[in-house]
């Protein structure tokens, strides 16, 4: 697994260096020579699945390797995996809390039949996912405070991510 610093800048490096814990990164599975990482996309059709030489990703800055193990599936067998992914990892159903590029490597990693991502590396999105649950099982008197803090953890999330990896293009209405 390849972990990269969002986007290409100090602004992601250093913090990231300081709480590796609890930094912002994006990671890439790396198999049989082609690295496969999962992003969002603008459209309703495109997968988010992308391939590229492994270490060199066109949007992030490479930080470093994890060892999970090697896969026991012929290269055949891989890229059927990867074919069935494309179809379950549409970009749109990209979510930075819920549905991210580690979400994605686990799964594959998993698939593949090898050790599973280590805790550190999707933490910030699992810590801000967790407080956002919590949120949202306050009481009926307190919906409206927590919609507004849920709401303000979303913006806030997304936000980072954008200050970080680039703020998104325009979406574009769903087909009829």
């Amino acid at each position: 697994v390849r972990i990269y610093d969002l986007g290409h800048t100090f602004l992601t490096r250093w913090p990231n260096m300081v709480a590796k814990g609890i930094g912002a990164f994006h990671s890439g599975v790396e198999v049989y020579g082609t690295e496969w990482s999962f992003g969002m996309t603008q459209d309703y059709w495109s997968t988010g699945i992308a391939g590229n030489l492994p270490g060199h990703h066109p949007d992030h800055a490479f930080r470093e390797t994890l060892s999970m193990g090697c896969t026991t599936l012929s290269q055949g067998q891989v890229m059927d995996i990867i074919k069935d992914m494309t179809k379950e990892w549409k970009g749109r159903t990209y979510d930075v809390l819920s549905r991210n590029c580690h979400h994605f490597s686990d799964e594959l990693c998993s698939r593949l039949g090898v050790a599973r991502l280590p805790v550190w590396v999707n933490k910030l999105a699992g810590t801000t996912a967790s407080a956002a649950g919590m949120l949202e099982g306050v009481s009926s008197t307190g919906a409206y405070v927590a919609s507004d803090v849920l709401g303000l953890v979303g913006s806030a999330a997304g936000g980072v991510y954008s200050l970080f990896a680039g703020a998104p293009e325009p979406v574009q209405q769903e087909p009829a």
